[in-house]
């Protein structure tokens, strides 16, 4: 629970206007936009056999871009989702992100990276978090956060669509002895403002 704490005190001092007023932000944001998502967990077996649909995730977030750097737009992202199965837990990340627009006439699609870190309250009960947790002596409370994922829209819309692999990864081992840990293949809407 610690963990979960320090966690959102990290994401809270990220996206905070005093953080803003450093010489890297500016305090404007060039783009600002808040989504939600549902996904199903994948299956992290050797080799993968699918999803395991007893266990679910949904979950909101913000993104706030300050500039770009070549096309590249930066930012930050914070969120919050609930993971639902034999056991629920509840999870918050917050990281750095990276957004790139492709135009195509009156269609925008983009691709996205977020690097951060996760914490949750409890593993969930299936698949790989679960069992370096037990069988390993790991701790997957606070891990990395990767977040790439694809996204569509309308330029004349500020609502678009996206597909994101939502993953936390112990980095092989760096963060609490945990190898790798919960994958879940999400879909969900932004909205742009």
């Amino acid at each position: 629970m610690r963990s979960l704490f320090a966690a959102l005190a990290t994401v809270i001092l990220l996206v905070s206007p005093a953080s803003a007023q450093s010489s890297l932000f500016s305090p404007v944001p060039a783009s600002e936009n808040f989504f939600g998502f549902g996904g199903l967990v994948l299956d992290a077996l050797d080799p993968p056999t699918g999803f395991e649909p007893d266990h679910t995730i949904v979950g909101a977030g913000y993104q706030r871009f300050w500039g770009d750097v070549g096309g590249f737009l930066y930012g930050l992202e914070a969120g919050l989702a609930g993971r639902f199965g034999e056991k629920n837990s509840l999870e918050a990340w917050g990281g750095a992100v990276s957004r790139y627009n492709f135009h195509f006439e009156k269609v925008t699609v983009a691709t996205s990276f977020t690097f951060g870190l996760s914490a949750v309250t409890d593993t969930m009960a299936g698949g790989e978090e679960r069992r370096e947790h037990y069988y390993d002596g790991g701790d997957a409370t606070l891990l990395f956060y990767l977040g790439p994922e694809i996204s569509v829209g309308y330029d004349d819309s500020p609502v678009e669509g996206f597909v994101r692999l939502h993953h936390r990864s112990g980095a092989w081992g760096t963060l609490g002895n945990v190898h790798g840990a919960a994958d879940v293949l999400a879909l969900g809407l932004r909205y742009n403002f």
